[in-house]
């Protein structure tokens, strides 16, 4: 994990192994990111990752608006056996600067029961589906 909200969430629970991947602390993301945060992750496997991207679309894939967080989330993509977007419905369809990786039909999106039906069927027509919720 490189984010302070997820370490504090998930260190109430047990039955899994918690890593912080250290490195310059942003404090607006409220994440760390840079090399030394890239290095570590690269030096790991875990079977999930879990994403948030600024901006989920079919054209330019999972974007971000900040370098140093696009590199810190495509190092956990490399290392990821399964791959979670989460993404409100408002980020689906919208475009940030900095692209992560392409939508893959393998990855895993979970949004928000608000995402349009027109945006749920586009994806389905590409292969990729949404899980909606509460």
């Amino acid at each position: 994990v490189h984010s302070a909200d997820a370490l504090a969430a998930l260190s109430r629970n047990s039955g899994f192994c918690l890593i912080l991947a250290g490195g310059s602390y942003n404090r607006e993301e409220r994440s760390f990111v840079g090399s030394s945060t890239v290095e570590m992750i690269q030096k790991y496997h875990v079977s999930k990752c879990f994403l948030a991207p600024d901006a989920v679309s079919l054209a330019g894939g999972l974007t971000v608006y900040q370098d140093a967080l696009a590199e810190v989330e495509r190092a956990y993509i490399g290392i990821a056996d399964q791959v979670v977007v989460l993404a409100n419905s408002q980020k689906f369809e919208q475009h940030a600067f900095l692209r992560v990786a392409e939508t893959k039909e393998s990855f895993l999106y979970i949004s928000d029961s608000s995402l349009p039906e027109v945006i749920r069927r586009a994806y389905r027509e590409k292969g990729i589906e949404i899980i909606t919720g509460c």
